[in-house]
């Protein structure tokens, strides 16, 4: 038989809880396992939910079949196969031309107290709870939908098999004289090499003065909806005889649709090459181009939740999918040759290039890019064309998985390339105007920007990556939308038996790095799930590789699927990460809806890619400039340790959140140094101590006296360097001198300033 999702022997373990949420609400514990009971055995449709009065009864000669409420009388009909299966009529065209299921789903006194109980007050009358009844039922058709969405996106979980659903048309018109509702759709599922595809016309007929639901479900293989196979379907239709209810006397409309038969014949990836068909035009103003396509190519992955890094894909096939892509031009890596290059360094001994060049298309200049690529799946063969127009990079890509491409399918890959249309980019940013914290890695020598009215926080990410043994793995959390997007902070470790370009290889998916423990503690919010790496695009600045990625992942925890942008640093035995995690339902076209939202994202994860330690010193000068200014009421003039002393390692502990170092002011005539803290999470300062100079040059003066037997004679301190400091001393006994270099260096944990010996000498 057919069931609710297309197949035989689906397992609908999983489905279940798709019905746990109604309406954004959970169903209440007292009432759980009767509503599970209830609506898994009768929405679900997975057992013997026909009250049936027996097996089809044969009466006389005449083929006369009496099921419970309904009677079938097929004699306009020859050549079927009737009987009882799995609780319901189950009929068969001996022929193989179609089958049809007949089903009834009764509104019994049980399931009704079930629905009243769970929605209350809201349902006051049997009509309400019948109508509800209805909802429900429809809702199984979302769920199908929903079911063969993920399986498009990410293959089915159990079988690994590519899945794929169109609704060709849907019709509302009275059959039995109800109000019937009519789905005509195809179903597609396919393997690396064979593809199954089959057509359904579902006819659901409610009739509340039944308390029954009542379904007729035709299914047959593609391309087999014939004016015969209409007639005989539409004849079996009106052959039956339902308790109470009209009959039916005249054909469905889907019966006589000849453009939505003929798309359903078609199927959903219609063989329809060098003829003319209907085209769409994706207009994408943000990213700056327009392209044209067949109407038949289904939207696949999509995301651009970070501006300018703008993602697009379509389905030509259960095989083949092209895609365009937009991104930064990165300085060196920025034209065809140079990206061409850094792929097959990439990639090493797992790409083969078959052919490379220039091609002039439609007036664009493109460098083109032909190669076989190993896959822990098996081959995919890719044709990528780049072309770069300002700061932009434009890339669009045909892949083939498992099979090479046909002649026919290039051709529709060279005609969507030559409608490609460059326009600037339209880049409206929101009005945001906000104050920033900072979050500062001192050791990973970066620092993240964000809105102070966010928080910054361990368990929720926790929860996210699986790894509560982390300590290193901070989320930042707006307050408004903490559940549909968050970004997540994280670190991990690589052992000196691989170099950073190998991390990079193992950060890209593309290979191993030989032992499990050369990567330490590298989490990330996809991993051991269903993803599809869309985009990534690495270059190497300061001895640090970026690794800059876009990633569509299934969160099987809520069966929501997830748009990821995702940066890896990779330096010195390192590897800093930043997650942008976006529920899909908060974004449109890939793109996050809320503008100011969008606008606060894109400036905190762009942050991570501006930021430089030694810009933050200067920040950080300016800050306790402000500070010590709003403090005394004066101007002041600071300096920080040199900037080798401010990269140090944190003197406190490596997991505090909370860094400490020594600044020198000077105002009017004063000059003194200050013990600061720097709060690493949100980038605030804090005095911790106060130390004028005349008082760092008595502490000096006590330890270098030698008890007492020098005198203190001058000192001398470098405009470009407050924290060294030159002291000349002079012997009580002998009139000799000594000279030392001390070193200023804060102590935390006593508050105070230690002085370090840089060098003495006796003259």
């Amino acid at each position: 038989m057919r069931n609710i999702f297309g197949f035989r022997k689906v397992s609908y373990k999983n489905n279940i809880n798709n019905f746990k949420i109604m309406n954004g609400r959970r169903f209440k514990n007292a009432i759980k396992y009767t509503l599970l009971t209830v609506f898994s055995l009768t929405l679900l449709l997975t057992s013997s939910i026909v009250y049936s009065s027996g097996k089809p009864t044969m009466i006389g000669q005449g083929e006369i079949y009496i099921y419970d409420e309904i009677v079938l009388m097929p004699y306009m009909i020859i050549n079927l196969e009737i009987s009882e299966k799995d609780g319901m009529l189950y009929i068969r065209d001996k022929e193989n031309t179609f089958t049809a299921n007949i089903i009834q789903d009764r509104l019994d006194s049980t399931l009704s107290k079930s629905i009243k109980d769970y929605y209350g007050n809201k349902l006051t009358t049997e009509d309400d709870i019948f109508n509800k009844f209805i909802d429900l039922k429809n809702n199984l058709f979302t769920s199908m939908k929903e079911y063969y969405n993920i399986g498009f996106l990410y293959g089915e979980r159990d079988t690994g098999c590519d899945l794929a659903m169109k609704v060709f048309a849907e019709y509302k018109e009275k059959v039995f004289g109800q109000n019937g509702n009519i789905k005509l759709y195809n179903t597609l599922r396919s393997n690396k090499t064979q593809e199954w595809e089959e057509t359904h016309i579902d006819i659901t007929i409610p009739a509340p003065s039944n308390k029954t639901i009542y379904s007729v479900n035709f299914t047959l293989s593609k391309g087999n909806l014939n004016m015969k196979t209409l007639t005989n379907m539409s004849d079996l239709l009106c052959s039956l005889y339902i308790r109470g209810l009209s009959p039916q006397k005249k054909p469905l409309t889907v019966f006589k649709d000849i453009n939505a038969v003929s798309l359903a014949n078609t199927g959903i990836y219609p063989n329809t090459f060098g003829t003319e068909v209907p085209l769409n035009t994706l207009k994408n103003e943000q990213a700056g181009y327009s392209i044209s396509y067949p109407s038949w190519f289904m939207p696949y992955m999509k995301n651009a939740i970070i501006d300018l890094y703008d993602y697009r894909s379509f389905k030509m096939g259960s095989n083949h999918y092209f895609s365009i892509t937009v991104r930064n031009a990165i300085e060196n890596y920025s034209s065809g040759e140079e990206i061409i290059d850094s792929i097959q360094k990439l990639y090493g001994d797992k790409i083969r290039i078959i052919e490379k060049g220039r091609a002039e298309i439609s007036d664009n200049k493109y460098f083109y890019f032909r190669y076989e690529l190993d896959t822990k799946d098996g081959v995919f063969y890719v044709h990528d064309y780049y072309t770069v127009r300002g700061n932009r990079t434009f890339i669009l890509e045909l892949k083939s998985k498992y099979i090479k491409p046909s002649d026919q399918i290039k051709d529709e890959f060279i005609k969507v390339i030559s409608s490609l249309k460059i326009t600037p980019g339209d880049f409206v940013k929101a009005d945001v105007s906000t104050n920033l914290s900072k979050y500062i890695n001192m050791e990973g020598k970066y620092y993240i920007s964000y809105p102070e009215s966010w928080s910054i926080s361990r368990d929720f990410s926790e929860r996210i990556l699986k790894d509560g043994d982390n300590e290193e793995v901070l989320t930042l959390e707006n307050p408004l939308s903490s559940g549909p997007l968050s970004i997540i902070i994280a670190e991990g470790d690589f052992t000196s038996d691989i170099d950073k370009f190998q991390v990079l290889q193992y950060l890209a998916g593309i290979r191993q790095v030989g032992k499990s423990e050369n990567v330490i503690n590298y989490k990330s919010p996809y991993q051991n799930m269903p993803s599809e790496l869309l985009s990534s695009y690495y270059y190497t600045k300061d001895e640090t590789i970026y690794l800059i990625k876009l990633v569509n992942y299934l969160d099987v925890s809520s069966n929501r699927n997830k748009l990821c942008y995702a940066v890896d640093l990779v330096r010195e035995g390192k590897i800093y990460s930043l997650f942008v995690i976006a529920s899909d339902y908060v974004s449109y076209e890939g793109k996050l809806e809320d503008k100011v939202m969008s606008a606060l994202v894109n400036l905190t994860a762009n942050s991570l890619l501006e930021s430089d330690i030694k810009n933050y010193s200067l920040m950080l000068k300016e800050e306790c400039q402000k500070l010590l200014e709003r403090l005394f009421n004066t101007k002041v003039e600071v300096s920080l340790p040199s900037e080798e002393y401010l990269e140090g390692p944190n003197p406190s502990n490596s997991s505090d959140t909370k860094y400490y170092t020594i600044i020198n002011a000077r105002f009017e005539n004063i000059t003194a140094y200050f013990g600061i803290e720097v709060n690493l999470l949100n980038g605030n300062i804090k005095i911790t101590s106060i130390h004028p100079k005349d008082q760092i040059i008595e502490n000096i003066k006590k330890i270098y006296s030698d008890n007492g037997t020098y005198d203190l004679l001058n000192y001398y301190i470098s405009d470009s360097n407050q924290f060294e400091i030159l002291v000349f001393l002079t012997s009580k006994l002998d009139g000799s001198f000594k000279i030392v270099k001390v070193k200023l260096k804060y102590n935390f944990s006593e508050k105070n300033v230690d002085l370090i010996n840089l060098w003495s000498m006796r003259v």
